[in-house]
């Protein structure tokens, strides 16, 4: 279905905008929707002293690759209209828009919205909630920030004339305990594009689209911007948190690191893993274990100790069971890891991670598991992460986190299809299928189990790999995907560390990966009689 030209409108708080509401902006535009604008000046105002000077200071101390709340310039040729300073601008946006016959009315950031004003847009309002709108302060991630939660959830509103408020889409996105420029800033470079996908289903499907998918709408919790003295308070807690990092990141280094279990085991029962540690300072991680010839291969990303630069590796098992030492198998200039080893057509492919290249990769075993040449490339010019293949009623899938410019890795999960491995791949029309932190980036290959179909996935909130979530997929087709968690893990399951982000499997050999810290200085041992 295809719906008439949409005329939108975007609501804004001033004259200058922002680079979130310009990029709704430029993706509107995208689709062929050339916005129109009003804009309320006189209700536009600045936080208070100690929250400015903070996020002037959190951007210099955590500078991030897209600041979205930076000025930024509309879209050419198109005019703001001031509305009038008197509690009728809604009266008089409404009675422009009936005269203008506008279809819809975007609200970058949480306003309180007049009863009658939905009524004057023929498929009501969205509301971005999570900002103030007259600030454009991401107070709903401070609040997270503060508290400390481990996510936050940028969610899109929709307000009509007829129905309560209800949810229209929503992301979980992580918080970074140091950093509110760390924590807003990603998540509002996704949030941007919560109003073209929607419009973008809108006129695809028309209104019935909307309506499948919105639900009630969950109350949140109060936020607001700040005042001084709540400020000199989260100063205060920010500091303690600052000093406790740096004390350990002053004594200790991170590490990744492998653990096994033998025998035939449980995915939903995660117990009796035996750690294996690097012999050094490096780390290792993305464990993947692969049976050719009758053999177990563990291919896993090797970390350098000095550079945290990855390459991937493989330890053969022997017959008594003992996994030889490492031998490199890949080294590039840029990173590598997540070593995604499979066979077809009797031959064996590696899909290795090269977000760094902007490609997707595939290799083909020349002499396994040690040499291997470029194949293909299954996905040119995406910064994708942790590609993940198999077979699935005819077809190969794909599925990968995407690097956004600005954005983060961790948040959305998108699939692509093709006929074999070597593609080509089609992107699927619901991408993202996945907007979440807790669940989306992948974490291993996907298995069957009982008749049924699992994927392991990152749950990256609070932190990288902070657990592990398994994802029953129920709809796999090239127009839905659909999928449910049935379990989690957490990192506490091997005993120690702070982290746990892969899972994989071969018969007799189940292979995941953690995260810990260890001194940076050891003291040498005395010799006895010393």
């Amino acid at each position: 279905m295809n719906t008439p030209s949409l005329r939108i409108a975007l609501l804004l708080s001033g004259d200058l905008a922002t680079r979130f509401q310009a990029d709704i902006a430029h993706f509107l535009c995208d689709l062929s929707v050339a916005p129109m604008f009003f804009s309320l000046p006189w209700l536009r105002r600045g936080p208070g002293l100690l929250f400015s000077l903070y996020q002037r200071l959190d951007r210099l101390l955590a500078p991030v690759a897209v600041d979205p709340f930076a000025p930024a310039d509309l879209p050419g040729g198109l005019r703001i209209r001031e509305l009038p300073d008197t509690a009728q601008w809604a009266h008089e946006l409404g009675r422009m828009a009936r005269a203008d016959r506008l279809d819809l009315l975007i609200v970058p950031g949480d306003l309180e919205i007049p009863p009658g004003l939905p009524a004057a847009f023929r498929h009501g309002l969205l509301v971005l909630d999570f900002l103030d709108f007259a600030s454009q302060a991401p107070v709903q991630a401070f609040a997270a920030l503060a508290d400390p939660a481990s996510c936050w959830e940028p969610r899109l509103v929709w307000h009509t004339a007829k129905q309560p408020p209800r949810l229209l889409y929503r992301s979980a996105s992580a918080v970074f305990p140091l950093s509110l420029s760390r924590t807003a800033a990603p998540a509002c470079v996704t949030a941007a594009r919560f109003v073209p996908r929607m419009v973008r289903e809108l006129q695809d499907g028309g209104p019935q689209a909307w309506e499948a998918r919105a639900t009630p709408l969950e109350a949140a919790p109060p936020a607001a911007i700040p005042g001084n003295a709540a400020m000199r308070r989260f100063l205060f807690r920010l500091a303690r948190r600052a000093a406790a990092t740096a004390w350990r990141d002053i004594f200790f280094r991170p590490q990744w690191f492998l653990a096994l279990r033998r025998g035939g085991g449980d995915p939903f029962d995660l117990g009796g893993f035996t750690p294996a540690f690097p012999p050094d300072a490096s780390g290792w991680a993305d464990p993947f274990p692969f049976v050719r010839d009758g053999v177990t291969h563990l291919f896993f990303e090797h970390i350098d100790k000095d550079t945290g630069h990855g390459r991937i590796a493989v330890m053969t098992q022997a017959p008594d069971g003992t996994f030889g030492p490492p031998h490199t198998v890949l080294h590039t200039p840029h990173h590598l890891s997540y070593p995604f080893v499979f066979e077809w057509g009797g031959e064996v492919y590696m899909v290795p991670e090269s977000a760094q290249a902007a490609r997707v990769e595939l290799f083909r075993a020349v002499r396994f598991p040690l040499e291997w040449e470029p194949a293909a490339t299954l996905l040119p010019g995406v910064r994708a992460v942790d590609s993940t293949l198999f077979e699935h009623e005819g077809r190969w899938w794909l599925m990968a986190n995407l690097r956004l410019e600005g954005g983060s890795s961790w948040d959305e999960l998108s699939v692509f299809y093709a006929d074999s491995p070597l593609g080509p791949f089609v992107p699927h029309p619901g991408n993202p299928v996945v907007s979440d932190v807790r669940r989306s980036r992948p974490a291993g290959r996907v298995f069957r189990h009982g008749g049924r179909l699992y994927r392991p996935a990152q749950d990256c909130s609070g932190h990288y790999g902070r657990a592990l979530a398994i994802l029953e997929i129920e709809t796999l087709t090239p127009r839905a995907y659909r999928e449910t968690e049935v379990a989690r893990h957490e990192a506490a399951v091997l005993g120690q560390g702070d982290s746990l982000h892969t899972y994989n499997s071969v018969p007799g050999l189940e292979a995941v990966d953690g995260h810990r810290y260890i001194p940076r200085l050891t003291c040498p041992r005395r010799r006895p009689g010393g």
